[in-house]
């Protein structure tokens, strides 16, 4: 069974991720303005491993207070879903001069759970921020997060096979390229194109590694108990 966690203490740390973002950072005075955040995720936070409470709640709940939270994920979501919304009138055009908004963009893992090389699949995600240039905010990119759903592997087996003809054993080397590929070839482009300020690069997937306490999974079972999903204590990593 998943691991409960105090409320207060996972809105808490929601609260320090997003206000770092802002440190040291001038803002222009404001009168009764938050400053709008989006979160632009997969299915990864569709709130699958939480039991009594949902990410979005858990956002609203405490950010409303100092931001202006919205999250426009949708579970299954792959790059070019979530493009096609972005592309089509997902963000209002109110947004585009909003200088203190913040953009978190984690997606990709289910291009990767249907069998897209990982290259490709990190050139959905460059795609993704790319539309989001005409919005004078702040892009939050979060790789990928480990995934240890083996099971969904043998579906897999024609589009990805491993050097002798066979079906995947893992999804992290897929996981790891597609991250790597982001950071060393997507993200100094995106600097370039954006400006080093706008763009900011978080990973979180070392802590979700497996444990000395995991015996099913190449993820932790206190963080992920699915392989994929995590549940309170490991959105509390996230934040």
């Amino acid at each position: 069974m998943a691991q409960k966690i105090n409320k207060t203490t996972l809105l808490k740390h929601c609260s320090q991720c997003l206000s770092s973002l802002f440190r040291n950072k001038k803002r222009e005075p404001q009168f009764n303005a938050a400053a709008l955040v989006l979160f632009l995720p997969d299915k990864i936070h569709n709130g699958d491993a939480l039991e009594d409470i949902s990410p979005s709640h858990l956002v609203n709940e405490y950010l409303e207070t100092h931001y202006d939270p919205l999250i426009l994920g949708i579970s299954g979501d792959k790059t070019q879903h979530l493009l096609y919304r972005l592309q089509h009138g997902e963000l209002h055009s109110e947004y585009a001069d909003d200088k203190q908004a913040v953009f978190v963009v984690q997606i990709g893992t289910s291009n990767i759970g249907e069998g897209v090389l990982p290259k490709k699949a990190a050139m959905g995600v460059k795609a993704v921020v790319v539309s989001l240039e005409a919005y004078k905010g702040q892009v939050l990119l979060m790789k990928a997060l480990p995934r240890s759903d083996v099971d969904k592997l043998s579906k897999l087996y024609g589009p990805r096979c491993d050097a002798d003809g066979g079906p995947l054993k893992s999804f992290l080397p897929s996981i790891e390229e597609m991250t790597t590929a982001i950071e060393f070839n997507v993200v100094p482009k995106l600097k370039r194109k954006f400006g080093k300020q706008r763009i900011s690069l978080m990973d979180c997937g070392k802590q979700f590694w497996e444990s000395k306490d995991s015996s099913s999974h190449e993820t932790s079972d206190d963080l992920m108990p699915d392989g994929l999903h995590p549940n309170a204590e490991g959105h509390t990593i996230i934040a």
